[in-house]
């Protein structure tokens, strides 16, 4: 395996509560969505991308707004819990990452 073909680890999941929506962070330069199908049966469950979001550096934690308007994510140079790793010109910050607009809203 090379260096571009190896995962990175997931460091930060967060979910909107009554919702199909997830959003899993890593360092992979990504912030991606997902959508969990809970199904009755074992064959109706799963997993399905929906998006992903570039994101530069580690994204340590992910808090999806109401109606799923907007994320906040906590990115930095570093993983949360250690310092084994380090994305140099990563910029320790936050964000506010919009995911859907009022217009969408009003469609629901």
């Amino acid at each position: 395996a090379t260096a571009t073909t190896i995962g990175r680890g997931v460091t930060s999941v967060g979910s909107l509560k009554g919702s199909d929506m997830v959003a899993s962070g890593s360092n992979d330069g990504y912030l991606r969505l997902w959508r969990v199908m809970m199904g009755e049966s074992l064959s109706d469950r799963g997993i399905e991308s929906i998006g992903q979001i570039p994101v530069h550096g580690y994204i340590n934690d992910v808090a999806i707004g109401p109606k799923a308007r907007f994320c906040v994510v906590a990115v930095g140079q570093e993983p949360g819990l250690g310092r084994w790793d380090r994305v140099a010109k990563a910029k320790n910050r936050f964000g506010i990452i919009q995911l859907r607009n009022k217009e969408d809203d009003r469609k629901d």
